[in-house]
């Protein structure tokens, strides 16, 4: 049932994410409440840093406008490109964005920062590309959260260069911006009711941040 091999951004690493295609997101409460916190308006220039393979900024922007995403990755970059054409999917790192200063009016970064070796320098880039008193929205697995162990004996994640606690993200993100809110969540998982009940309600397995930029 489980034969992920989760080493390697190819295209088995992005398998995992196919369902997500067929996924009412709304039903997932991370992904909710990272909706409801970034709140796009339309015109608003949006960046999602670490796109994946955009099934997320489609989700966020809605009808109200299109976004830009960006990854490292070339497979997530042509599988968002192929499936979600009205936004621009562009292959960059997040510690050198290509992008002029104070660009963005919000940033999402969900589920990306544990990925990334110079954490610093990514957060220092996503200060420089967010427009003053611009929005940023924050998310990453809880490291020593019981579903994120689950996930790990059942999945398995061999990516993540550094994971934090709740407190550690919490005050790794204040110290590049004005932390507005704090919410513990849902992880991301998607199994079948009743069992997904347990894991979005009770075994909580996310971190997120609200944050402004005007430091």
């Amino acid at each position: 049932m489980f034969k992920f091999n989760l080493c390697n951004y190819n295209q088995e690493y992005y398998k995992i994410y196919k369902p997500l295609f067929k996924t009412n997101l709304n039903k997932i409460p991370s992904f909710l409440r990272v909706k409801e916190w970034l709140d796009v308006r339309p015109n608003e220039l949006i960046l999602d840093a670490g796109c994946g393979t955009g099934h997320q900024l489609n989700y966020y922007c809605g009808d109200a406008t299109t976004g830009v995403g960006v990854d490292f990755s070339e497979v997530a970059i042509i599988i968002a490109r192929e499936n979600f054409t009205r936004h621009q999917f562009l292959l960059q790192d997040l510690t050198k964005l290509e992008f002029e200063d104070e660009k963005f009016d919000k940033i999402v970064c969900f589920n990306t920062i544990e990925h990334i070796q110079d954490q610093d320098k990514a957060m220092k880039e996503l200060r420089r590309v967010l427009k003053k008193g611009g929005i940023i929205v924050m998310g990453t697995n809880i490291k020593d959260s019981l579903q994120w162990r689950l996930y790990q004996m059942f999945i398995g994640e061999r990516t993540h260069t550094k994971e934090f606690s709740v407190r550690g993200f919490i005050g790794f993100v204040s110290r590049y911006f004005t932390i507005l809110e704090t919410k513990v969540s849902s992880g991301v998982f998607r199994i079948p009711f009743p069992i997904i009940w347990i894991f979005h309600y009770i075994l909580k397995g996310d971190i997120l941040v609200k944050a402004i930029n005007n430091k």
